[in-house]
């Protein structure tokens, strides 16, 4: 990559520079000039939960099929396949739709929903087919619930190995048009590239909304335990009291699970441009570590 510029030594109290940091705030700027990309995230979300229930519930009530991988048999085994391919393939389009509007942005343009829409549906059959392989990567690590608990633990560890090798696989499929096998080849080589960079940057992006998102749920429990006994003790303020606690945490939650995933597909299409040599506005490439530095 050439030799890096020379740093300035800091002055007593001047802030070190931390490109996970940098990359961070950066993430932030970009994206509150997209608020519209929480909306929309937020919206195929929805979509996606709606295409689920419009494959299983027909399945259930009709066919009387349980879509279930454990214990639904063949039949339940293939409706569950289908209905969580239908939604992963919406979510995809939609992350992918986001993806498209960070690199619009970095790009000095100005991405609007329809513009970041219409990117993502020309990769539609890629996106399709990346759907597919992460349906069947999910239903393998479903049915390892089948071993018990070894299974599960399985499970776990390699949930979180898929999640990381397969970080950058939207930028790849959205900026260069990857099939799933290149798609996860490059993704793999890109994280090993960038580990120590991207593991900071996702981590500190990330725990603010966790902790957010606990908080959230625990003030929906609590507003249920209120609501449940203000409505057992014929009490109407108590029940209201509650009801609001309950509404308050569960929008809180939701609000921030989008809000973080948006950031979270920000932030790795900058680390994907600058795994390509590509410019991340607001940031000097000096300033980064040379790729594999965490190899």
């Amino acid at each position: 990559m050439g030799m890096a510029a020379p740093r300035i030594p800091l002055m007593a109290g001047e802030p070190k520079f931390t490109p996970s940091r940098s990359l961070v705030k950066a993430t932030y700027r970009l994206l509150m000039a997209d608020k519209s990309m929480v909306a929309l995230l937020f919206g195929g979300g929805l979509a996606a939960a709606t295409v689920l229930g419009a494959i299983m519930f027909p399945a259930w009530f009709f066919g009387h099929i349980t879509p279930n991988v454990i214990g639904g048999g063949l039949a339940g085994l293939l409706v569950d396949a289908a209905a969580l391919w239908a939604a992963a393939f919406v979510m995809e389009l939609v992350t992918g739709a986001v993806v498209a509007a960070a690199m619009i942005r970095a790009d000095g343009g100005a991405p609007t929903v329809r513009a970041a829409l219409a990117v993502a549906w020309s990769r539609r059959w890629q996106l399709a087919a990346w759907a597919m392989v992460t349906t069947i990567v999910g239903v393998l690590m479903n049915l390892l619930e089948r071993v018990g608990i070894a299974g599960l633990a399985v499970r776990l560890v390699a949930g979180i190995g898929w999640a990381v090798a397969t970080i950058f696989a939207v930028p790849l499929v959205i900026s260069e048009g990857t099939l799933p096998a290149a798609t996860l080849r490059r993704s793999v080589t890109m994280v090993r590239d960038t580990f120590g960079m991207t593991l900071r940057s996702n981590v500190r992006l990330a725990v603010p909304w966790v902790i957010g998102m606990i908080v959230a749920l625990i003030a929906a429990f609590l507003g249920v335990i209120i609501l449940v006994a203000g409505v057992n003790g014929h009490q109407v303020g108590t029940a209201l009291t509650g009801a609001a606690f309950a509404v308050a945490g569960g929008v809180s939650f939701f609000f921030a699970a989008v809000t973080s995933a948006a950031l979270s597909a920000y932030l790795n299409t900058m680390i994907f441009r600058y795994a390509n040599g590509q410019p991340i506005p607001g940031i000097n490439p000096a300033d980064l570590p040379p790729l594999r530095a965490a190899s």
